[in-house]
């Protein structure tokens, strides 16, 4: 397979966008244009990271790329059929799995907030390190802003695990907008107080021992919660 082929495959193909742009970092390839041969585009996507996220992001392209090659291989030899939404969900496991630094006692939490003609509903799922619920919270009210809804749930789980004494946090959303304006310190165009939302987040964030925010797709977050 020449190398013009490979940049097709890990770059261009709908599974492959799919999968960089559901990745918790948000990439989207279609913004590569440096040059025509696949060591280029990996050379480019480690630029899109900061140097404190390489260890995970350099984890997370080895699975995305396994997950391409083995679907390229079962297509071509089985003649079987991907399934994006599964393909996404194996890769995302797989990276979880592949990263093992997490140091001791960390907390993840996974929020969801789901919007359904102005009702919404705000829960958290908080995970030890070994997987094992500690604990679920759940409540429901009127939104009728998405984005505004997604931020109050985080907020929820921030202040539950201070309550609890938890000071080592992994935030997991399904809200990429949100997690993209956490770690960038940007705010959303789409609403005018996040910058409010987002100075209390900074606030509480100083009561942590360890905290990240990490975009997972939606689909997982659901099986998580299952």
């Amino acid at each position: 397979m020449s190398r013009e082929n490979l940049l097709h495959l890990f770059k261009d193909c709908t599974l492959a966008r799919m999968l960089w742009y559901g990745s918790k970092w948000v990439i989207r390839v279609d913004q590569f244009s440096g040059g025509e041969i696949a060591k280029d585009f990996f050379l480019w996507l480690l630029n899109q990271v900061q140097p404190s996220d390489k260890d995970d992001f350099i984890c997370l392209t080895t699975c995305i790329c396994d997950t391409i090659w083995k679907a390229r291989n079962n297509s071509i030899f089985r003649n079987g059929k991907a399934d994006p939404d599964r393909l996404r969900i194996e890769s995302h496991n797989a990276y979880v799995g592949m990263c093992q630094r997490r140091e001791k006692g960390f907390v993840k939490i996974n929020t969801d907030a789901p919007l359904v003609v102005g009702n919404c509903g705000t829960a958290a799922i908080l995970r030890d390190e070994e997987g094992s619920v500690l604990l679920l919270s759940f409540k429901s009210d009127y939104a009728n802003s998405p984005l505004k809804v997604e931020c109050e749930t985080i907020l929820l789980a921030l202040n539950i695990a201070l309550e609890n004494g938890w000071n080592k946090v992994i935030i997991e959303s399904g809200a990429s907008l949100v997690v993209q304006s956490l770690r960038s310190g940007k705010r959303p165009p789409e609403w005018e107080s996040f910058a409010l939302f987002s100075s209390i987040v900074v606030n509480l964030c100083c009561s942590f021992q360890s905290i990240s925010f990490d975009f997972t797709p939606r689909q997982v977050n659901v099986r998580y919660g299952s």
